[in-house]
């Protein structure tokens, strides 16, 4: 059987899910997880945000669930469970 490749090593138990990338893919996607919702943001969404204050709290939060959304379960499918 052909050994996965690996891009993170995760710890999960109950209230904690910890990860580390292993592989430059892993440590690839998680900047590319974090830069891409960020920049979008902050190039499209910087201006309607101007206008309308009361929006910036929860555009943050939306950025954020997106990017754990995405990430999370990348983690386990090209992960590692560590002991």
């Amino acid at each position: 059987m052909a050994e996965k490749d690996v891009w993170f090593e995760y710890v999960s138990v109950p209230g904690r899910f910890s990860a580390v990338p292993v592989s430059w893919k892993g440590w690839l996607a998680l900047i590319l997880l974090i830069a891409a919702p960020t920049a979008a943001m902050l190039l499209w969404g910087a201006p309607l945000l101007r206008q309308h204050k009361l929006w910036i709290g929860p555009a943050v939060v939306l950025e954020l669930a997106i990017v754990f959304g995405i990430t999370l379960p990348l983690v386990i499918a090209k992960g590692r469970r560590r002991a």
